[in-house]
Formats: structure tokens, C-alpha cells, sequence
């Protein structure tokens, strides 16, 4: 802490001015770290209800990748419609744990 705390007080004489000096220093690289964790894609699956308490959709893509989609629309929430899809996938930690977490941007049946 002995640097880091230098620093911060070499460039601040309160602790409302180290805060806002911290808040300068890390959110620009927080928030690039974010924009790069996601990414979207196109993709083909067939739509799932993991068998879990409360129950988790995914999306069990023709690619043989598992998204779990957090908002899908309640028209699509059928076991084993087929539907064609743009992803966003997200950097979250859900209770489900299975499949990369994704938020569907447009979607169609199949």
C-alpha cells in the first residue's frame, strides 16, 4: 500500500480528491475491459429448458456451442423450437452455469 497510497496522496490532499483521482486513473480501463469481453454473433440452434430449480433457457447452437440467453422472449420459450438469432454474448456469473451467457438482439423461428 506504501506506493500506491504515496501516489494518491502526491496527487491528492483529501480523501474526496483520492477517490475521484482513482476513479479517473481505473474506469476508462474498466470500462474498455468490458466493451472487449463481448462479443456478438449469428447463429442457428435449437431453444432449451436446462433442467434446473427455476429453469434456465439456452440456445444449443448448430455450431455446437451453448448459450444461456437471459432474455428471451417469453413467444420463443418452447423446448426444442428452432430459431435463427443475433447474440450478444456478456461477461456474467449466473446461478445457471451453463453456457456462455448471451442476450439475443433479433430473433426468428426456424
Amino acid at each position: 500500500m506504501g506506493y500506491f497510497y504515496g501516489v494518491v496522496r502526491h496527487e491528492a490532499d483529501s480523501a474526496k480528491d483520492a477517490y475521484m483521482w482513482l476513479v479517473r486513473k481505473l474506469l476508462p480501463a474498466t470500462l474498455l475491459f468490458m466493451v472487449s469481453a463481448c462479443s456478438a454473433a449469428s447463429i442457428t440452434g435449437t431453444v432449451t429448458l436446462a433442467p434446473m430449480e427455476g429453469g434456465c433457457w439456452l440456445i444449443k447452437g448448430d455450431n455446437k456451442v451453448t448459450y444461456q440467453i437471459l432474455n428471451l422472449p417469453i413467444e420463443f420459450q418452447h423446448d426444442g423450437l428452432r430459431v435463427v438469432t443475433t447474440l450478444k454474448t456478456i461477461d456474467v456469473a449466473t446461478i445457471c452455469m451453463v453456457g456462455t451467457p448471451a442476450e439475443i438482439g433479433k430473433i426468428q423461428r426456424k
